[in-house]
């Protein structure tokens, strides 16, 4: 007998990569990798951006501590990890983006209240906790409510000057990340008087506004 057959092995490659959130990326392989190859630091390198920490593995998975991620794409090469059987890698690297999450806008909704829009929806917990928002020359008060990605605030009066909003300890719903743009600001909104009132003849009077009515 001078022939026989035998099924081919499919190459072993990295399937993905991505951004988990602000400090974290994973690495997926299209079968299981050997696990202590998988789980080397040493055997990841992303230009531009610092990985630290020890690899986790969960199936086909490599999850990877890094740096504050930036809004950009990431390319994550891999060297030195085989699959389980000792196949080398065929397809040593994949391309990644972090999206960044952004306090988008803020306005005032009357002069006793303001609002704050996240480009994506944020933590809820997170983001109706009056303490995570600071507003220079302006006091906040109550329990801000969120509704999409917008939260309203209750303020003290309001002057008709700029003001702006700072936020911190708010991260994205979805994926936990930290905001990039964590300010923004807008115009106070003067309250609406009545500012004076005169009588104009025996059976006639005015009443004067503080803005047209």
């Amino acid at each position: 007998q001078t022939q026989a057959q035998f099924v081919g092995r499919t190459g072993f490659n990295v399937a993905s990569a991505a951004s988990v959130n602000t400090t974290t990326m994973s690495v997926t392989y299209d079968a299981a990798p050997n696990a202590a190859q998988a789980t080397t630091l040493s055997n990841y390198n992303v230009p531009g951006l610092v990985l630290m920490g020890t690899p986790t593995l969960s199936g086909d998975t490599v999850t990877i501590t890094t740096a504050a991620q930036a809004a950009q794409t990431y390319t994550v090469t891999v060297n030195g990890v085989t699959r389980a059987d000792g196949s080398p890698l065929a397809v040593n690297s994949a391309s990644f983006t972090h999206v960044a999450f952004n306090v988008a806008s803020a306005a005032s909704v009357t002069s006793h209240s303001m609002s704050v829009t996240f480009d994506a929806p944020p933590n809820a917990a997170e983001a109706t906790t009056l303490a995570n928002y600071s507003v220079g020359g302006l006091t906040l008060s109550g329990t801000p409510t969120l509704s999409g990605n917008t939260v309203t605030i209750s303020t003290g009066t309001q002057s008709g000057t700029t003001f702006t909003v700072t936020v911190n300890n708010v991260t994205r719903a979805t994926d936990g990340t930290v905001l990039t743009t964590k300010s923004a600001s807008f115009t106070g909104r003067a309250p609406f008087d009545v500012a004076g009132a005169a009588s104009t003849s025996s059976g006639s009077m005015t009443v004067t506004f503080s803005a047209p009515p």
